[in-house]
């Protein structure tokens, strides 16, 4: 390179790094000033590398040769050089997928590990470089937006699956998904790392048609939004294992290809804020293939929700499911005998429909049971508590109906003598609420405000406040 064409990059240089230079544009129109050498391609790919690395943000390792379809989709690419271009910064396309992936127990690492500082510098190793590379080899582009949150960006829903079980498999001491369609990614350092679970949600494909790229490279829109709600949603099926969940446009895309290493669980519309949005659970070892033995009750229940079918089959099918979950996630049955007796008796009261208003109250007792139970199904431990919830609702107004009831048809259920009881106890009933509440508003106020405080000892003894910010 000539005096002149170093003068020229320096020049170009400082213009960039200052920012007065941020487009590949710029970059032309600034060395339109002077006449153009042989040498001055050079500084053209040196100073597009520079306005890559500095303004093209989570896009700064797209390139052409390793993303081709990304490349297509989200740059409008030099005339005379393709290899070389400015970022869209608006993009209308079916073809674009967003996906994150938080990595558990990080902070708790880094914890455990801070008088260790090359096993902390080991895992940053791992998430700057290594799962970087996944990401290159199955064309699509990474970058670590926190300590332990990472956003991948693709051209294919394919190629985004295959980025995230690589990284999956790649943070688990033992190989967990068998696949020759995933690229190989284990390494030394890898090696000497303890299991490290992720959670990640994808969303893309069609009905997310418009995409913003801002100025520092950051993508922008519902599809962002709705990728970190999956993630989320992924943390809470399995706090302690991988799990990742996708869209239902990333689900058709992918029935459309032929990736077979994995299968689907459909979780139905799930509500989250602001939309519905269909969510499928990605299966992708043998132990989560099971799942798919309580696919049937399960959608057979979003079946009777679509439907509204409260009366007749809101109960049955939700204890079915219940049960089922039961018999296919844990093979010893004999540790829930306790669960399995409960679910039997509320089945026994559905059945005979007496004592309708008890349901709800043992509705949320075996809600509570199952709670304790390992590895249940959270999705559907929220539906049991909702119907539990529904049914002790009901139950109260159930029995304030058929007390009603009683009273106006209590000249044929009782006897003359019966009805003037009735009578004689609802008159000692309402006297008696009165009288105490006279004497709980004549006590002295010594005596109030110390039963008062001893109230608030009692129930705030393990108490503690917190705003919860959506992770643990």
């Amino acid at each position: 390179m000539s005096t002149d064409s170093r003068s020229i990059l320096d020049a170009c240089y400082r213009e960039t790094v200052a920012r007065t230079i941020t487009t590949v544009a710029q970059v032309r129109s600034f060395l339109e000033r002077y006449t153009w050498e042989i040498g001055h391609e050079e500084i053209y790919r040196r100073c597009f590398e520079l306005v890559r690395q500095m303004h093209w943000g989570l896009f700064r390792d797209l390139e052409r040769e390793d993303h081709p379809e990304l490349w297509r989709l989200i740059v409008t690419a030099d005339r005379w050089h393709p290899d070389v271009g400015d970022l869209k910064r608006k993009i209308n396309t079916s073809s674009l997928y967003c996906g994150f992936v938080d990595i558990h127990s990080y902070t708790a690492f880094c914890e455990r590990n801070k008088l260790n500082y090359s096993m902390i510098e080991m895992l940053d190793s791992m998430i700057q470089r290594e799962i970087r590379e996944i990401a290159r080899r199955n064309g699509c582009v990474s970058r670590r937006t926190g300590g332990d949150m990472i956003i991948l960006v693709g051209a294919a829903a394919g190629a985004m699956i295959n980025t995230v079980l690589g990284i999956i498999d790649y943070f688990s001491v033992r190989r967990t998904i068998r696949s020759n369609e995933l690229s190989e990614t284990r390494t030394g350092y890898q090696v000497a790392m303890p299991d490290l679970s992720v959670s990640a949600g994808i969303a893309g494909g069609l009905g997310y048609s418009s995409v913003i790229i801002t100025q520092d490279g950051d993508l922008s829109g519902s599809i962002v939004n709705t990728a970190a709600r999956l993630q989320s949603f992924a943390g809470l099926l399995a706090p302690d294992r991988s799990s990742l969940v996708v869209t239902g446009q990333v689900h058709s895309a992918l029935r459309n290809g032929s990736e077979a290493h994995f299968s689907f669980f459909d979780y139905g519309r799930i509500h989250f804020k602001g939309n519905d949005v269909p969510v499928y659970e990605i299966l992708y070892s043998e132990a989560d293939f099971r799942k798919l033995e309580y696919q049937q009750e399960f959608t057979t229940l979003l079946d009777t929700i679509r439907k509204g079918l409260w009366r007749e089959r809101l109960l049955p099918d939700v204890l079915n499911l219940a049960d089922r979950v039961l018999e296919t996630r844990h093979n010893d049955r004999s540790r829930f005998l306790d669960v399995i007796r409960e679910l039997r008796d509320i089945r026994d009261l559905w059945a005979s429909q007496d004592r309708l208003e008890l349901l709800g109250e043992g509705l949320q007792h075996l809600a509570d049971s199952i709670r304790a139970v390992n590895d249940f199904d959270p999705v559907v431990q929220r539906y049991l508590d909702q119907t539990a919830d529904l049914f002790v609702r009901a139950g109260e107004e159930y029995r304030r109906r058929l007390t009603q009831a009683v009273r106006d048809r209590q000249d044929s259920i009782f006897t003359g003598k019966e009805r003037r009881i009735m009578r004689l106890a609802e008159r000692i009933s309402t006297l008696r609420d009165r009288l105490l509440e006279r004497g709980r508003r004549t006590l002295p106020e010594s005596t109030r405000r110390k039963e008062w405080n001893a109230t608030l000892d009692f129930h705030t003894k393990n108490l503690r406040f917190e705003i919860y910010s959506g992770k643990r």
